[in-house]
């Protein structure tokens, strides 16, 4: 084929030059090929300002990308415009297809042996045996020399490195297989947050669902030394710290917000200011009307260079699903859409994404029977999760409440693992959750 002859570079320019004179393309091009895959750093720059023009449903030219770079103050670095202009040429629109998938196929090898790099460095640390490093890292080198168009893997390599990935297992002492969450019960259940898996944290208003995952994160950072990643589209960057450090502080948080705090709370909150930005790394993206391509990006970004633990979305319904750079036109395919993406991205990072649903509909009369339970279900919305987490506070429906402070956490849905039903402890005006001392007996 041609592509075997064309260079990195040619592909790149033949992309970039073919969009600028078929920008209509770009909507078939958007899912295959991101900016991050091309090599060269200007590339990556105009086709970001592509992208950015088509999410903006502007038209796409050397004028309007040109604008866009001048606005970022990236124009003199990518070449000027007369670099733009010079890129522009007609081309076969299913070329155009097939030198941006190479070009995604070529990026792809490059994380690969990335990836591979840093296992064999790992291997190197850890493993006692040189020979036995020696050969694994052998099998590593030989798996990313497979062509990545060939999506389909043989029995026989995929039983090895499960029964390596077992073996290794078999030697942690108790350690979680995925990122902790700080609940006993529910690491129990799980082994922690399990990386490719979408799992989805629904509940009613006010029952605490942010403060939930705040306290997942904020024990994720701390335990797992990683940062994690966390996209708020409810929510600004201030109010999102105002609650870290009211969880980890275990400090009031209307005082916190006013700050009428006494000499030992103040103490506190300095010592848990202190904590957040020294321990617990954590990356927040407060951007108010994300849609599902720039997520897709960005959460591609804060795992391939920032090595996040764990991405949160909060929440689902605020979200934007694109196509193409286009919005879908009925709000349930939009949904869908979302979560569909939400399970792609979980998938192709390989990494737990933690998405927070709002369940509208009213709890009706025993809310504690388990049965009742189905009315809750966001209908489509656990199709794509992997784990489905409903969070049910029975003091905000039922007149003295014997469950006071208290979150009963209904395992809805666990695509590979049980179901169950536990309790938390929950204490409001810290915006913390945290394990019980005693499991209460249910009243039927």
């Amino acid at each position: 084929m041609e592509e075997s002859h064309s260079t990195p570079k040619d592909a790149e320019v033949k992309v970039l030059g073919g969009l600028l004179h078929h920008p209509e393309l770009l909507a078939r091009v958007v899912d295959l090929l991101h900016p991050e895959d091309f090599a060269r750093e200007r590339h990556r720059m105009i086709y970001a300002a592509m992208l950015s023009l088509s999410q903006e449903h502007d038209s796409i030219s050397v004028q309007t990308v040109s604008k866009v770079l001048e606005q970022r103050e990236n124009l003199s670095s990518v070449g000027g415009s007369e670099y733009i202009a010079s890129l522009s040429c007609p081309i076969e629109e299913q070329k155009i297809i097939e030198l941006a998938a190479s070009i995604q196929r070529r990026a792809t090898a490059r994380r690969r042996l990335l990836t591979a790099g840093e296992r064999i460095q790992q291997l190197a640390r850890t493993e006692p045996d040189e020979t036995i490093a020696f050969d694994k890292a052998m099998q590593l080198l030989t798996q990313v020399r497979r062509n990545p168009s060939t999506f389909a893997s043989p029995l026989d390599e995929l039983v090895v490195e499960y029964t390596q990935e077992l073996s290794q297992l078999r030697t942690r002492s108790g350690e979680l297989t995925g990122v902790p969450t700080g609940l006993v019960a529910l690491d129990r259940l799980t082994d922690g947050l399990q990386p490719s898996d979408m799992i989805m944290v629904a509940a009613p208003p006010a029952t605490g669902k942010i403060s939930f995952v705040l306290s997942i994160a904020l024990h994720a950072a701390l335990s797992t030394g990683r940062p994690i990643g966390m996209f708020s589209l409810e929510l600004n960057h201030k109010r999102l710290v105002q609650r870290l450090l009211a969880i980890s502080a275990q400090t009031d948080f209307s005082r916190l917000k006013t700050g009428r705090l006494e000499h030992e709370k103040w103490e506190r909150v300095i010592a848990a200011s202190e904590q957040l930005m020294q321990e617990a790394g954590m990356w927040i993206d407060d951007t108010a009307d994300l849609s599902t391509e720039q997520l897709r990006q960005r959460a591609r970004h804060l795992v391939e260079q920032e090595h996040v633990a764990l991405i949160i979305v909060d929440y689902l319904h605020l979200m934007q699903a694109t196509v193409g750079g286009r919005r879908l036109e009925h709000r349930m395919q939009e949904v869908e859409e979302i979560c569909r993406v939400l399970k792609v991205i979980a998938r192709e990072l390989n990494i737990p994404v933690l998405v927070v649903a709002q369940l509208f509909r009213a709890v009706e009369s025993r809310p504690l029977e388990k049965s009742r339970f189905s009315e809750l279900r966001g209908g489509f919305l656990e199709n794509d999760a992997d784990l489905m987490l409903i969070l049910y506070r029975d003091e905000l429906y039922t007149h003295e409440s014997p469950y006071r402070h208290m979150v009963k956490i209904i395992v809805a849905k666990h695509r590979n693992g049980l179901v169950a039903d536990f309790y938390v402890h929950f204490q409001p005006e810290q915006m913390r959750f945290s394990d019980l001392m005693t499991a209460p007996e249910e009243k039927r």
